[in-house]
């Protein structure tokens, strides 16, 4: 497919033109309502999470 120079630059006006668009995007914060917590925090029993990658090589290690 050949472009001839017009449709080249307008080609590239438009990409100059979507990535600032892009930059600019930065999500917006609502104004955040004032939420009520409980006066106890409710404590989970936290167990250590793995990285996945690790999870993979050992269940590989494993197997040999």
């Amino acid at each position: 497919m050949i472009l001839t120079e017009e449709q080249k630059e307008r080609k590239n006006e438009m990409r100059l033109l979507n990535r600032a668009r892009k930059k600019e995007v930065v999500p917006k914060k609502e104004p955040e309502e004032p939420k009520e917590e409980p006066q106890e925090p409710i404590e989970e029993p936290q167990e250590p999470q793995e990285d996945p990658e690790v999870v993979c090589k050992r269940a590989i290690a494993d197997k040999r």
